[in-house]
C-alpha cells in the first residue's frame, strides 16, 4: 500500500510529447553503508556515511511517456524497484 507521493514536473519537448519518450528519472535512495556495514565506524567516523550508518546513492527509474501526451497529464511511477515501498513519484508532464 502506497503511504505518500512526491511529486515532479517533467518538462518535454513538443516532438517529444507528440511522438512519445521514455524519461530516466535519478531518485535518492537511503542503503546502509558498505564500508561500515550501518554502524557509523568503530574506530572514528565512517568516511562513506560519516557515522550515520547509511548512504545516499542514485537509482533510475523510467516514466514511458506515450505518444500525443499533453500538458497536465499526470502519471504515477512506483518506486518499489528502488526499494521504496512506500511512495510513488507523481510526475506532471508540461510541454514547452
Amino acid at each position: 500500500m502506497v503511504g505518500a507521493a512526491l511529486d515532479a514536473d517533467l518538462f518535454r519537448l513538443l516532438l517529444e510529447a507528440f511522438f512519445g519518450v521514455s524519461v530516466p528519472i535519478e531518485v535518492p535512495v537511503y542503503v546502509r553503508c558498505s564500508r561500515c556495514g550501518g554502524g557509523g565506524g568503530e574506530w572514528g567516523v565512517c568516511p562513506l556515511c560519516h557515522g550515520y550508518g547509511v548512504m545516499e546513492i542514485a537509482h533510475s527509474v523510467r516514466l514511458e511517456v506515450p505518444p500525443e501526451a499533453r500538458s497536465g497529464d499526470r502519471y504515477q511511477i512506483d518506486l518499489r524497484s528502488a526499494g521504496i515501498e512506500n511512495l510513488v513519484l507523481d510526475a506532471t508532464i508540461v510541454v514547452a
